[in-house]
């Protein structure tokens, strides 16, 4: 894959911030993933750098992925069983319906009064799938003007997607199902 390529897809696709970018957010909704320890340890270090607090909104959104079938709980509930570990007195919702990242974001809308109330919102998820959470976001009429997103992922993200195949494979296919998604109406550009 050509230099231009991958930096092309890297700043469509990878459009979070890192944690010292961030302001603080009155609403954070975390939208449900795998990577359970590595969102409770963001959670975590979110609260510790005042980026949120107990004063801000917390959704924990997530059913069961196709990958976790086998596990008790949703994946709300097992990311915010890893998250009450750091013992930091935040309260969280959890909604344990969703099964995409539209979902957790619609979904998400019925645990809030009126989102475009909120000043700062921050998406946390995993960082490829950073521009469709947004696009769905933006589909969903959510204030973006006042969105920052982070991606949860340590060991594969936008430094080094491009290194190993299996890594490759998987933005890859992102860019696919945000083509698909937004054929079908689900995104907007």
């Amino acid at each position: 894959m050509q230099n231009d390529t991958i930096e092309k897809i890297t700043d469509f696709l990878f459009m979070g911030k890192n944690i010292e970018e961030l302001d603080f957010y009155n609403l954070a909704i975390v939208l449900g993933n795998n990577l359970y320890k590595e969102t409770a340890e963001c959670l975590k270090d979110l609260v510790s750098l005042n980026k949120i607090d107990a004063t801000s909104t917390i959704i924990i959104s997530g059913k069961k992925g196709r990958l976790n079938k086998d596990l008790e709980g949703t994946e709300a509930e097992i990311i915010y069983q890893e998250f009450l570990k750091y013992n930091l007195n935040v309260p969280c919702l959890l909604e344990r319906e969703a099964t995409n990242t539209k979902e957790n974001l619609l979904f998400s809308l019925k645990y809030l009064e009126d989102i475009k109330s909120y000043r700062k919102i921050l998406l946390i998820c995993k960082s490829f799938l950073a521009r469709r959470a947004f696009m769905c976001a933006y589909n969903l009429d959510y204030p973006v003007e006042n969105m920052d997103i982070i991606g949860v992922e340590k060991d594969f993200g936008k430094d080094n997607w491009f290194t190993d195949a299996k890594s490759r494979k998987r933005v890859l296919a992102e860019l696919e199902r945000i083509s698909l998604y937004t054929e079908k109406g689900d995104l907007k550009l």
